[in-house]
């Protein structure tokens, strides 16, 4: 009956239209029902036609993500994972498992995964989100408790990275500096997951050619001119550079001036000295 007046109110011809995605039971129904109701007020109208609206704006609502999220509760800890961690939690997962966990992120998390995934991979996700409405309650909860499952596993393997990775950097941090890189590259070359946290965490020599320069700026600017001529006194020509790159010129003109007429003998100061750089660039980074 309340179809029927909703049809009458907004448009006599509507029920016509939607004929298609009625059931045939349904379809009969309010059409019988249709043709039993008589002209109804102008106040019944307009308390119909606010119904319907309502009813609208609750069902466009009702595939917001962020709603969803807060109403059904399901994927409140992805609330917890990294972007990062999200990539591993859809590895192996099929189409729509994907899209699923895509449309309860929100945009700028989605955006920055997306940046990592391979293009095919996207274009995948992207055609299973249009078939997200065929996912039923039950299906959101089972994906939700075996995603759930999968990302405590994902922090726990990653907790125990950082700590190993922590012990790691300890003996690193004790090596000459010429050695770190090396040592770093040899724990790449063994296929160790806690190489790829080191060489995030850890900054060598080698590595700052590389550095941005305004990192790099900050970093440097309570180092005095006299350790960073000690420091640079033994280093490539690039590195020093890109050391003196972000120095005043006059202080640049200076240290170049200083370097044509020093003798370079590497001792405990020019030791010293760049490590008091690289400690000062680590800090920042």
């Amino acid at each position: 009956k309340k179809a029927a007046r909703s049809v009458k109110t907004i448009d006599s011809h509507l029920l016509k239209a939607l004929k298609r995605d009625l059931s045939s039971e349904s379809y009969s129904a309010i059409k019988a029902q249709l043709d039993k109701t008589g002209d109804l007020s102008l106040s019944q109208k307009k308390k119909i036609a606010s119904e319907f609206v309502n009813a609208l704006e609750q069902d466009l609502h009702s595939h917001d993500p962020n709603l969803k999220h807060q109403q059904l509760g399901l994927f409140q800890f992805l609330d917890h994972l990294d972007a990062h961690h999200i990539k591993q939690l859809l590895y192996g997962e099929d189409r729509n498992t994907c899209a699923l966990l895509f449309d309860y992120l929100p945009e700028q998390k989605t955006a920055r995964v997306i940046d990592w995934l391979d293009k095919s991979r996207v274009t995948e996700i992207m055609i299973g989100m249009s078939n997200l409405h065929e996912l039923s309650y039950n299906d959101h909860k089972e994906i939700s408790s075996r995603l759930f499952s999968k990302a405590m596993d994902i922090l726990e393997v990653d907790k125990e990275l950082k700590q190993g990775a922590k012990n790691i950097l300890r003996i690193l941090d004790q090596l000459p500096l010429e050695d770190q890189n090396k040592y770093i590259e040899q724990l790449k070359a063994t296929g160790s997951p806690v190489a790829d946290v080191i060489a995030n965490k850890f900054i060598t020599l080698e590595q700052i050619p590389r550095l941005n320069d305004l990192m790099l700026k900050e970093a440097l600017a309570p180092i005095s001119t006299e350790v960073l001529l000690e420091a640079v006194s033994d280093l490539s020509e690039s590195i020093t550079n890109k050391l003196l790159s972000v120095r005043p010129k006059r202080e640049q003109r200076l240290i170049r001036m200083e370097l044509q007429q020093m003798e370079y003998i590497k001792d405990e100061k020019s030791e010293q000295a760049k490590l008091q750089i690289m400690k000062a660039i680590r800090e920042i980074a």
